[in-house]
């Protein structure tokens, strides 16, 4: 049997971070929910990046700036709108910033129409990336 490629065995780990952050969701809207909401959404947001970028690199590209890894995605029809990625991608990063205001007020707004855009994300991307059988999820 072939050892499963990085980005095989991040896929598995994509999806169960995609399944608890809809969990997150169903909690109450507390402050320590939404924190724990917000934590699990900037860990999906690290996962998907991780996967995209070493699929990349199992394919020989050498991706390093955000702009390359979500052109890569939307080069292969795994995402649609670029715009509205950048836009998360830049909000998620001041939210990570301790040295900024991170707007976690309105991240948590938005958390439903996240999950669902990493979703779709991962639906596209399992066509070409098999997830390994070995990974949870």
């Amino acid at each position: 049997m072939e050892n499963p490629k990085p980005s095989q065995i991040l896929m598995g780990h994509f999806e169960w971070s995609i399944k608890h952050l809809a969990d997150s969701l169903k909690r109450p809207p507390s402050e320590y929910y939404q924190n724990a909401a917000l934590q699990r959404l900037s860990f999906t947001f690290d996962l998907a990046k991780k996967t995209i970028l070493a699929h990349a690199d199992e394919s020989g590209n050498s991706l390093s700036s955000a702009s390359e890894w979500l052109n890569y995605a939307k080069e292969r029809k795994w995402i649609d709108d670029l715009a509205l990625w950048e836009k998360f991608f830049n909000k998620i990063n001041l939210m990570n910033d301790e040295k900024k205001a991170a707007p976690t007020k309105e991240m948590y707004d938005d958390l439903a129409l996240i999950n669902e855009l990493f979703g779709s994300l991962y639906k596209r991307m399992l066509e070409s990336i098999p997830k390994s059988p070995e990974t949870y999820g």
